[in-house]
């Protein structure tokens, strides 16, 4: 399973942070403050969980804000941050991204963020290399596929499963792979 999201280091005070990108405005909802988010996570309910969002503004500004409300209205997010109080504030953000610290998403158990399967190392079972992941295609339907450049350069692309990649190591930047030969063939 992956958790979309784009991720980024910020110097956040005295320390790096990671921050994930999980929504961006598109527009004012109603006349006091309140913002539809296009969601940029796989299930936008993770919404309801998020005390505090950052705001990347138009000129890659972070502006901490405390959530304040979240409702879903037609597959997007309706939100109310602290400190935007009109339509005017609201419309002022259009276009911005909204981010979080990595600290208030917890993955589940084979869970992995799209950011952190970028650029992994694949390797078969005979531990050859086989390539790197250059790019995750998540509008291919009810499954995720990797595209993988192949150490000719070439790309390969394959549904992320766990029968064809059984273990990976974020840390090391390594996933194991048993791709079927089709694959290298089309």
């Amino acid at each position: 399973m992956i958790r979309a999201s784009e991720s980024f280091f910020y110097i956040l005070g005295n320390k790096m942070e990671r921050l994930l990108t999980v929504g961006k405005i598109t527009r004012a909802h109603g006349i006091c403050g309140e913002m539809r988010v296009m969601p940029m996570v796989d299930d936008a309910e993770q919404f309801f969980s998020f005390k505090t969002v950052y705001i990347q503004d138009k000129d890659k500004k972070l502006h901490k804000k405390n959530v304040q409300n979240v409702r879903l209205h037609k597959k997007m997010v309706l939100l109310i941050l602290e400190g935007i109080k009109s339509r005017n504030d609201a419309e002022a953000l259009i276009n911005s991204e909204i981010l979080i610290d990595r600290s208030q998403d917890q993955l589940e158990h084979d869970e992995v963020y799209i950011a952190d399967l970028i650029g992994i190392q694949v390797f078969d079972k005979n531990n050859n290399k086989i390539g790197k992941i250059a790019d995750v295609l998540t509008n291919t339907g009810a499954i995720d596929t990797l595209e993988i450049q192949l150490e000719n350069g070439k790309n390969i692309y394959v549904p992320f499963r766990k029968c064809y990649f059984y273990q990976w190591d974020l840390d090391q930047g390594t996933m194991a792979a048993d791709i079927p030969e089709d694959f290298f063939d089309l």
